[in-house]
């Protein structure tokens, strides 16, 4: 897949191994720009600071129009999938 060719934003699963625990999000932009996430606060981010290595990456969609909102809309679409997740605990 090829940035600006093949898509333009993303819909990630992290997991972190450590924690056994998810953070589904999205991203208008490259796999390869250094995003991580934006979900979870300060807890998340310090995470990805300490101790990268436990955290592991899947795309679970692809945005081919280059649209902020449809990268969104693409998220939404997901976690519409997982009712109840910002009650369940496997999720940060």
């Amino acid at each position: 897949m090829i940035y600006g060719i093949d898509y333009y934003g993303f819909v990630y699963l992290w997991y972190d191994t450590k924690n056994k625990k998810y953070i589904i999000g999205s991203h208008h932009g490259s796999t390869e720009d250094g995003y991580t996430t934006s979900t979870g606060g300060d807890h998340v981010k310090n995470i990805f600071l300490k101790r990268p290595e436990t955290m592991k990456r899947k795309i679970l969609a692809y945005n081919s129009i280059d649209d902020k909102t449809i990268t969104k809309l693409l998220e939404q679409k997901i976690l519409d999938k997982r009712p109840h997740i910002d009650k369940n605990d496997r999720y940060y």
